[in-house]
């Protein structure tokens, strides 16, 4: 699957339906639009149904952290898609704000992501790792967060 570049969020004309009237997106919905996306591959139509769902500017981040979450349950065709995805919709979909929170909230979990996924730490590291490398994720995230997640992912290697 090509990487789509930065500049295909130019090309959409996203519905600018105001903050107030949208209602936020469950859980469900927003596992329901990853699992479409992971079956699609189509990223135009992913940040067509986040903005819609009023998505980015409320839970942007919970759906960073479930996007990363279900794609570490799977292969790494589904974990390459969500890297791209999120380099894709950030900042013109995606507001750094929520990509930085969704990671944080994702370092808060490692524990817990390690009892389902051993090798989760690695992984998230990776994430956040071709996050630096296309000047994304980490430009926006606390140099704290990029630490933390970094130095479990070097503790773990050490044991």
């Amino acid at each position: 699957m090509p990487l789509v570049h930065h500049s295909f969020c130019a090309r959409l004309c996203l519905p600018k339906t105001p903050v107030h009237t949208r209602l936020h997106p469950s859980p469900l919905q927003i596992s329901a639009l990853v699992e479409e996306y992971f079956a699609s591959g189509d990223v135009i139509a992913a940040a067509e149904s986040l903005s819609d769902a009023g998505c980015p500017s409320s839970m942007g981040h919970y759906f960073v952290k479930r996007l990363i979450t279900m794609a570490l349950d799977r292969r790494d065709r589904e974990r390459e898609m969500a890297s791209a995805l999120l380099s894709s919709l950030y900042g013109e979909v995606l507001p750094s704000e929520q990509l930085a929170k969704g990671f944080a909230r994702l370092v808060e979990s490692l524990d817990d992501l390690r009892l389902d996924v051993p090798d989760a730490v690695e992984c998230l590291a990776l994430f956040i790792a071709r996050g630096v490398v296309r000047a994304h994720a980490c430009a926006s995230m606390s140099v704290a967060t990029c630490r933390a997640a970094l130095s479990v992912s070097v503790q773990q290697r050490l044991r």
